[in-house]
């Protein structure tokens, strides 16, 4: 397996539970589901940080001084809802900083068309010239 993956699932290995266990978690998905779904009827899209900070380099994303910055793009992704990410400028360093754009369920047309109007507005994604983008900078 990706040492990403690797990373991620020793992870989450503290969280194993059994069969009532997962029933448990299931039923927490489906309230937390629920809430989210009626905080979003108030609202088409939501335009949010992917990150707390600008992009961090390959590998990083599995330090646990890293892991709660990404709580803005998991709390969609638990939720299943269709999103999509935009460059939207970059750090002194270069390094990309992006938003996201979350729809409601099965919307991702709109998802998608706001993220055009951003990128079009905001520049979208250009190359780097740094060492970063070379795949030298791997951390772990």
């Amino acid at each position: 397996m990706h040492a990403l993956l690797n990373g991620w699932l020793d992870k989450l290995e503290a969280y194993r539970v059994n069969q009532a266990g997962f029933a448990d978690y299931w039923a927490d998905l489906d309230r937390y589901r629920a809430e989210m779904l009626a905080f979003l009827q108030r609202y088409d899209v939501i335009v949010c940080p992917v990150y707390t900070q600008p992009a961090l380099l390959h590998g990083a994303s599995i330090l646990d001084e890293n892991f709660r910055g990404f709580s803005h793009t998991m709390a969609y992704n638990v939720a299943g809802w269709p999103a999509a990410v935009i460059r939207c400028g970059a750090s002194a360093d270069g390094l990309p900083i992006a938003v996201q754009v979350v729809a409601r369920p099965y919307r991702e047309d709109v998802a998608l068309a706001v993220a055009l109007r951003l990128e079009e507005a905001l520049g979208g994604w250009t190359a780097h010239a740094g060492s970063w983008n070379g795949g030298d900078a791997v951390v772990g």
